[in-house]
């Protein structure tokens, strides 16, 4: 009987501490972040290719902003200058560290690899279905 309330109290303390974990994590994401970088690696047979040629830098007034309702709202200035208004929203669901981006249909598939009150770090790799040594890294950089 011991064991068994033993084991019972260990399984409901394992889970109230990983609900707790989760709602705090995504307590931390839902914020007005300012984007560090973004970077898009082409790799073709597992090697980078051009690493520098798709890196967004971020300036003043980029922001990625993850909110309650399961949005996220983005401004980059890059995009305005090449005729886009710069603004997005998707939608997002978080769960178990992964960030699920849903843009129009097309899902995407982030880790995230960096989660402090001022660093947001998340990534995701797209991979070629013909050659699986051909793929894409995307890794976005964020601050507070």
């Amino acid at each position: 009987m011991k064991k068994t309330i033993i084991i019972l109290s260990a399984t409901v303390i394992f889970f109230a501490c990983s609900k707790k974990d989760t709602d705090n994590n995504l307590s931390k994401i839902m914020h007005k972040w300012q984007i560090d970088s973004i970077k898009i690696l082409s790799f073709v047979n597992d090697t980078l290719i051009n690493a520098e040629s798709d890196t967004i830098v971020g300036v003043f007034g980029d922001y990625f902003e993850f909110r309650s309702d399961g949005k996220l709202y983005q401004y980059i200035a890059e995009n305005a200058v090449f005729g886009e208004d710069g603004k997005d929203t998707v939608t997002y669901t978080y769960s178990n560290n992964k960030i699920l981006l849903n843009e129009g249909g097309h899902i995407s598939n982030f880790t995230i690899s960096e989660l402090s009150d001022n660093k947001f770090t998340f990534e995701a790799k797209g991979v070629d279905p013909a050659d699986s040594k051909n793929y894409k890294q995307a890794i976005v950089k964020l601050k507070k």
